[in-house]
């Protein structure tokens, strides 16, 4: 079934590492390019920071010379999700991506003064909604709590 081949790839996953990276693409049937070389580096480099495309086109361009449009970013962030070499987040409207490092979705509750951003443990609709909606293949799920921290409410008193 789909899910276990999600849990199988997700597993591959958690101790990737540049060649295992070029394996996915290649088995994908897309091309290793050099500029996803440098994409899948900055991931690695970075495994626990989600980082926006204007921040990954600003690390391309410091750190290898390469100056890539938004389009060409976005095409490989995409196809980087798609392969669940990386996870896409939204926060505050601006989508960002991490590494792939997890066997289950990711969910998180992140302040609206700051920004800041905590993993939530041990919360996840995901089973309950696939029982709830059993005519559904559910692929993936996005569940955000926003808030004002302990320090930022400090700050305001």
């Amino acid at each position: 079934m789909w899910y276990n081949w999600f849990i199988l790839v997700t597993e591959v996953l958690i101790t990737m590492d540049l060649e295992q990276i070029k394996e996915l693409i290649s088995n994908s049937g897309k091309k290793i390019t050099d500029q996803r070389i440098a994409l899948s580096e900055i991931f690695l480099r970075h495994p626990h920071q989600y980082l926006s495309a204007k921040k990954i086109r600003k690390m391309l361009e410091e750190e290898y010379n390469f100056v890539m449009s938004f389009d060409t970013i976005y095409n490989n962030l995409y196809m980087f999700r798609d392969l669940r070499i990386i996870e896409e987040q939204v926060f505050h409207t601006e989508a960002q991506y991490c590494l792939n490092h997890s066997l289950h979705p990711h969910h998180h509750i992140i302040c609206t003064k700051c920004g800041k951003k905590e993993d939530i443990e041990d919360l996840c609709p995901h089973e309950e909604l696939e029982a709830r909606y059993p005519n559904y293949l559910i692929i993936n799920h996005i569940f955000e709590v926003y808030g004002i921290c302990d320090e930022c409410q400090q700050k305001a008193e």
